[in-house]
């Protein structure tokens, strides 16, 4: 499937409506996924903070999340939505979890970065050029691609 337009607009409406679900008590900094599955349905999620700092859950974790629990595992696109006039990036933790992804995959993911201000395109591996990946199994984890 081609990252067409429209369909990052879509990514994009959808990780900006589930923002406004985010539960951000603490930082007030709200922020919406989005993730294309391989099928062509869009997955979102919203960050999830919690009194103790390592509990919370970061929009892009929930949006994938979402999407395994409907039994997807490719994707083609992720979409992280700030609220804020910025453009942020996956933090350290969501760049392995998505490289996880990316191995079932086979393929690089885009990423669409968006806020209030528009958006910009760029592959996954640009922003995380040397993750862990595992080679100790990667039979296990092609089986999910099927």
């Amino acid at each position: 499937m081609k990252l067409e337009k429209k369909i990052i607009e879509k990514m994009i409406e959808v990780a900006s409506q589930t923002a406004k679900n985010a539960f951000a008590p603490y930082s007030k900094h709200k922020f919406g996924s989005s993730i294309l599955a391989f099928d062509g349905t869009i997955y979102g999620g919203c960050n999830v903070e919690n009194s103790i700092s390592g509990l919370g859950s970061c929009s892009e974790k929930v949006a994938i999340d979402n999407a395994v629990s409907n039994g997807r595992y490719k994707f083609i696109a992720l979409c992280l939505y700030d609220t804020e006039d910025q453009y942020s990036y996956p933090c350290g933790a969501c760049r392995q979890y998505i490289a996880q992804f990316k191995q079932v995959g086979g393929k690089d993911i885009k990423l669409v970065l968006a806020s209030p201000l528009g958006y910009r395109l760029m592959d996954f591996k640009e922003l995380f050029p040397n993750g862990h990946y595992d080679r100790s199994d990667t039979k296990a984890i092609k089986e999910y691609a099927d």
